[in-house]
């Protein structure tokens, strides 16, 4: 027998897209037990059309509550009582016939596989798409995942659940703690996510990285840091770090650069290749300039971690 599937879509202010998830996971959502909508305070219809749809809508409080993508997370999570859940943003849609895989997968729970997610193919309003390309074997563990994974709620609820208070990279940081407790993510080639966003120019984004303009990202911007804070509290920083390092490999090899630039400039240029060669070996050539950034982000972060309440209510 399957195992029980819950889903848990988290939105803010997406009535629209909330319209367009139904019709384009009507055939997988029909398949799970639950749906769990969490909403981030919308002030439009959002709530309204996920309760005609018979879905579990739970709203995030406002005010003093923490406002994130790992607090609906972590709120929706609460709300099942299934054996898996399926986690997905209101902008995706999973390519998936059945939940049948979930057969399989739970034979593996000995061999310490506890979810799985897979590709990832962004569509741009234009009509183009960009596959996002993973390194991993099918059932290799993976680098990374993003919003989408299907997890076993027990072993997500052991480990501690999404942590709220982290703004962005939410996703390597609950990785960690998986990881800490020598548990593991997969990759499941068929499973397959298509990703509706918006699309934004490579230097647009690049200044982004460094200088946040609009609200958002001024929001998001230290969530690099407050990922690893929340890391360090939950002593898993070295199972992060190995998740993504380039941050505090690029401050090292900045001090490193400037205190052997201070006695000979020429050899200053030593941590400056043994950096780019670390860097390239785990990412793209563009990656490079982002590092910095990262960096920068990473400082930030550790000055504004807040572990603030969680409030919510079900609509």
């Amino acid at each position: 027998m399957t195992p029980a599937v819950a889903i848990v879509i988290i939105g803010r202010n997406a009535a629209g897209m909330l319209r367009n998830v139904q019709r384009r996971n009507l055939a997988i959502f029909a398949k799970a037990q639950r749906i769990v909508y969490v909403d981030s305070n919308s002030t439009d219809q959002s709530c309204n059309i996920a309760k005609a749809s018979g879905w579990t809508v739970v709203r995030l409080g406002s005010g003093r509550s923490v406002l994130s993508a790992a607090a609906g997370r972590h709120v929706g999570a609460l709300y099942c009582q299934e054996d898996y859940i399926l986690f997905l943003d209101v902008d995706m849609e999973l390519q998936i016939p059945s939940f049948g895989f979930l057969n399989n997968l739970s034979q593996l729970k000995t061999q310490g596989i506890v979810g799985a997610s897979g590709s990832t193919v962004d569509i741009f309003p234009t009509g183009r798409k960009h596959m996002r390309h993973s390194p991993e074997p099918p059932m290799g563990n993976l680098l990374h995942f993003g919003g989408i994974l299907i997890v076993d709620r027990k072993a997500l609820i052991t480990v501690g659940n999404w942590n709220p208070n982290v703004i962005a990279h939410e996703e390597d940081e609950l990785y960690a703690r998986f990881k800490k407790s020598a548990l593991r993510i997969v990759r499941l080639p068929e499973m397959v996510c298509l990703h509706y966003t918006d699309q934004t120019s490579r230097l647009g984004s690049l200044i982004t990285n460094y200088i946040p303009l609009t609200a958002k990202e001024i929001r998001m911007y230290p969530g690099m840091g407050m990922a690893f804070l929340a890391a360090w509290r939950a002593g898993s920083t070295w199972e992060l770090f190995k998740l993504t390092p380039e941050p505090i490999i690029t401050a090292l090899a900045f001090v490193t650069l400037l205190c052997i630039g201070c006695w000979n400039w020429w050899l200053s240029i030593i941590p400056l290749i043994l950096w780019a060669g670390i860097v390239l070996s785990r990412r793209s050539p563009a990656y490079l300039a982002v590092c910095p950034a990262k960096t920068l982000q990473l400082l930030a972060g550790l000055f504004f971690y807040r572990e603030k309440r969680l409030l919510y209510n079900e609509v």
